[in-house]
């Protein structure tokens, strides 16, 4: 699977959006400079999408990974460009904990 979440770089991953945003930098710095170094993405916003993600992926691996898709579904950011089920009956035979 391969997904992407639009306005990001790689800092974006790391807790220094939320400090940027925390400060006031976002605002006070120029616009290009903050998207190349934390991106486009406010930080609670890129919290809660770390979060899901994180959440929904070990839903993926643990129980039922259909579940990914429809958790990541959510988040406009987020575009699933890739997933590939293998032995679908195991999983849906497990108990959902995910839902």
């Amino acid at each position: 699977m391969q997904a992407s979440v639009d306005g990001t770089v790689h800092a974006s991953y790391t807790d220094f959006p939320l400090l940027v945003d925390a400060l006031g930098l976002r605002a006070s710095l120029p616009p290009d400079a903050v998207a190349e170094l934390v991106g486009t993405t406010p930080g609670e916003r890129m919290l809660d999408i770390v979060a899901t993600c994180t959440r929904s992926f070990f839903c993926f691996v643990l129980l039922r990974p259909q579940l990914l898709e429809q958790s990541l579904g959510n988040i406009t950011e987020v575009e699933v460009a890739n997933i590939s089920l293998s032995n679908t009956d195991f999983w849906n035979n497990l108990v959902p904990l995910c839902n």
